[in-house]
């Protein structure tokens, strides 16, 4: 039977026109109604949804139909939104911008046409007048399958500035100019080396996202943007691929790092893992003296750099890991968890710090990012993620780098822009493996259970 939801693809000229701002403000306006809302992020990125989220009052969830596919972003998307009253998507970077330059996959263009969604293009007209209409035309014609019905103008001077825009956009274009976004500094995001910041203050996000909500309410179309919403057609729901086994009856306690360094996980990876049998028991390795009785240890991205100190003062908890490895025990890690079971972090002033020492080597941190982008990961040795040969696709952001040997590199990463150069990573010895890519349990239907099997002892 089709999903009937309301859905709306919030998407931006490029990265920094303000669809962040414009998706908060929607979140919170709707909020404020009673709206149940279901909120989406496109693409890999992981301080988005953790900003929805606390907007919100419920989880974030990626869609990237390059990591899942096509068929995995519906499946996911109408799990998630089918209890909803309204889905909104926040797109990444700008419409059209995906793996690479020649096509739009992995972009929110994709990701509006698999969902048959319609778009709200959030346009920086700073500084610009009938130049808009030029701007959005162009966004409409280069993909004439992406359903763009809205332009929202953002860091417009006032009404004035608003009404050259909106007759420009008229005069031209079949997107229809609902409204606009005063500047505003009270309701401006902070920012860091990574981006927006992943936990700023509640208190200011609060204040920014209300008075989003409110400039939408007043001069941003907020009503007319849900009735487009609410005119999108049925969406088909796909055969399920991912949640399609019975759920498994065999629990594994998994003990997840979640504190101010560590956050960065797919919603609905843990979705996934619950699914095939994980209980989790969320524990903080910056205050927490040893992780809890377990049989797996994850410890996700985030920022552990800035926390290098904190860790390396907190030896119980290091010695805990060591000795939950020494028994066999399963521990695995992304990114920030990759640095902390290695023997040392030095951060960007120079400073090195001890960590776990579960795997051979060091992170250094640079001032430059040494990785980014989409990532084919092959298995070349049987792991926790998999056996010999197997493939998915998964994601790099990091600014540190590995300095060690790679002889206990169990994957070789491929990024699609680099003419299938490749580089070791999956660093493992004994029960413990971590690396930099950022995987996506949902990058392949068996991953989830693949991990937990290696925690249950299963061949």
């Amino acid at each position: 039977m089709p999903l009937t939801i309301p859905r709306l693809v919030v998407a931006g000229t490029h990265s920094g026109a303000g669809k962040t701002s414009v998706m908060l403000g929607l979140l919170s306006a709707l909020r404020a109604r009673g709206v149940k809302v279901s909120p989406f992020k496109v693409g890999p990125d992981f301080i988005d949804p953790l900003l929805h989220a606390q907007v919100a009052g419920v989880p974030s969830r990626n869609l990237d139909p390059w990591m899942l596919g096509e068929e995995g972003t519906r499946e996911l998307f109408c799990r998630s939104a089918a209890s909803a009253d309204i889905a909104l998507i926040e797109g990444v970077m700008g419409l059209h911008d995906g793996v690479s330059g020649s096509s739009d996959e992995g972009s929110a263009a994709h990701v509006a046409r698999v969902l048959q969604a319609p778009v709200v293009l959030v346009l920086d007209a700073k500084a610009m007048a009938r130049s808009a209409a030029a701007v959005v035309l162009g966004y409409e014609s280069l993909d004439r399958r992406v359903d763009l019905r809205a332009v929202l103008a953002n860091r417009v001077s006032g009404e004035r500035h608003f009404m050259f825009l909106h007759d420009a956009i008229r005069s031209a274009c079949r997107a229809a100019p609902v409204g606009f976004l005063p500047p505003d500094p009270e309701a401006a995001l902070p920012e860091r080396h990574l981006g927006l910041v992943s936990t700023p203050d509640r208190a200011r996000l609060k204040t920014a996202s209300d008075r989003l909500g409110s400039a939408l309410a007043t001069t941003g179309g907020l009503d007319r943007l849900l009735e487009i919403a609410h005119a999108a057609p049925p969406l088909a729901v796909p055969e399920a691929r991912l949640f399609s086994e019975v759920p498994e009856s065999s629990r594994v306690r998994v003990a997840v790092a979640r504190d101010e360094a560590f956050h960065f996980y797919y919603e609905d990876g843990l979705d996934l893992l619950r699914h095939h049998g994980a209980e989790f028991v969320p524990f903080s390795p910056l205050h927490d003296r040893e992780i809890p009785s377990c049989d797996l240890v994850y410890l996700g991205g985030g920022y552990p750099e800035l926390h290098a100190g904190a860790i390396a003062e907190n030896r119980p908890m290091l010695e805990s890991l060591r000795a939950h490895a020494r028994k066999g025990k399963a521990v695995y890690g992304e990114c920030g968890g990759l640095m902390v079971l290695l023997e040392r972090l030095t951060d960007v002033e120079g400073r090195a710090h001890a960590m776990a020492g579960l795997l051979p080597g060091a992170s250094i941190m640079e001032r430059r990012r040494q990785g980014l982008g989409y990532l084919e990961v092959k298995v070349t040795r049987s792991c926790l993620l998999g056996a010999t040969g197997d493939r998915f696709r998964a994601h790099e952001f990091h600014y540190s780098r590995y300095e060690g040997t790679s002889d206990h590199a169990v994957l070789r990463l491929v990024k699609p822009s680099d003419e299938g150069r490749s580089k070791p990573d999956g660093f493992a010895k004994g029960s413990v493996m971590a690396g930099y890519a950022h995987v996506h349990l949902g990058a392949r239907p068996d991953l989830a259970r693949t991990l937990l099997d290696a925690a249950r002892g299963r061949p």
